[in-house]
């Protein structure tokens, strides 16, 4: 199977269609690495036996070989015997130990020794003709066994070529994948920004709102305590607050505790402002009172930034800013003190400033 290849990806906007997509693509080249996989499997085992059959034909070639050279060696031997029969009865008419028996002076019993001689030459010649034999055969299947052997070899390196050309396909297909998987992580990831971005807006929107209301309700003396007062500006103590409260991000949170080791909301913020010199009740609702009320956009590391409890007026959660939109709480059992965007429970019911 040929290598898929990826086209060229052209930039969209992230959308689940196009996630969904790229997932689909993903499944089918899955689909298919499966399939060279299962390919490579099969042709690796076929790949095995043809082995083990051609080394099966070579060692059987190999005892061929040697009985054929054994046979020629037989066959040999026979034949040398054969010509000094030969000639011992050609130079001295037969063997000494025969001579009175088979060459005589009469006809009769010269024709008895020529016979002998004759038998004698007639085995030898059937010993010849049977090595001569033997040997052929063995030759004729010294030749099958070797081509056979050819056979088994040529099959075997074309099994290896196919196996591999399947491996690269699975390689290139992988590779493929990998792309793709990676497509899926960046739509995802830009999806996923989107949809914060779109909630960040909203949120931001509905905490504009609200602090506007609440600086409207603060204006016309609803606020919860004492009456409204101008916000001074942000006191000389406030970066040290916010410094102590990064160094506590870590430590778990713990009811009731203001620290050293754990803290709950307003204890962490009692004990932020503590170490920027100023003295802070602990107890959210005193904090939000003791407090000058800002709004959303007058905010400034150190302030204070207030959550209600679902369907209550009163602050229930109070945190201290630090910045960039974002807060350092201490919020609920489990969690440790954390950074957190300042909308991270909701849009916050108030700002306060201490002063």
């Amino acid at each position: 199977m040929a290598a898929t290849v990826l086209a060229p990806w052209s930039v969209h906007p992230a959308t689940a269609d196009t996630i969904q997509s790229e997932k689909a693509r993903a499944a089918q080249l899955a689909a298919e690495i499966q399939a060279q996989s299962q390919k490579v499997n099969r042709l690796a085992e076929s790949y095995d036996l043809a082995q083990i059959q051609a080394n099966q034909l070579a060692q059987q070639l190999a005892g061929v070989k040697a009985q054929v050279a054994a046979s020629q060696a037989k066959a040999d031997s026979a034949k040398a015997s054969l010509v000094r029969v030969a000639v011992d009865a050609y130079v001295t008419g037969g063997s000494q130990a025969s001579d009175q028996q088979l060459f005589q002076t009469d006809a009769s019993q010269a024709v008895v020794g020529q016979g002998y001689l004759s038998s004698i030459a007639s085995d030898q010649q059937s010993l010849v003709d049977q090595y001569t034999l033997a040997r052929q055969q063995l030759a004729h299947e010294q030749t099958q066994l070797a081509g056979a052997q050819a056979a088994a070899a040529a099959n075997a390196a074309s099994l290896q070529r196919t196996a591999q050309e399947a491996s690269a396909a699975a390689a290139s297909e992988q590779a493929t994948l990998n792309q793709v998987n990676g497509r899926i992580a960046t739509l995802v990831a830009q999806l996923q920004a989107q949809e914060e971005a779109q909630r960040r807006a909203a949120a931001e929107a509905a905490a504009r709102a609200a602090a506007a209301a609440a600086e409207a309700a603060a204006n016309a003396g609803d606020f919860i305590g004492s009456a409204p007062r101008p916000a001074p500006a942000p006191s000389a103590g406030a970066q040290a607050a916010v410094n102590f409260a990064y160094n506590q991000i870590g430590k778990p949170y713990e009811w009731g505790a203001s620290g050293p080791d754990s803290y709950d909301c307003s204890g962490l913020t009692m004990a932020s402002w503590e170490a920027g010199g100023v003295s802070l009740p602990h107890y959210t609702v005193s904090q939000y009172d003791d407090t000058y009320r800002i709004s959303a956009d007058q905010l400034q590391p150190g302030d204070l930034v207030f959550w209600d409890f679902p369907g209550e007026a009163n602050p229930g959660h109070v945190g201290i800013y630090v910045g960039g939109g974002n807060v350092v709480v201490a919020d609920h059992s489990g969690a440790p003190v954390r950074e957190e965007s300042m909308y991270f429970d909701g849009s916050p019911m108030g700002f306060g400033r201490v002063g």
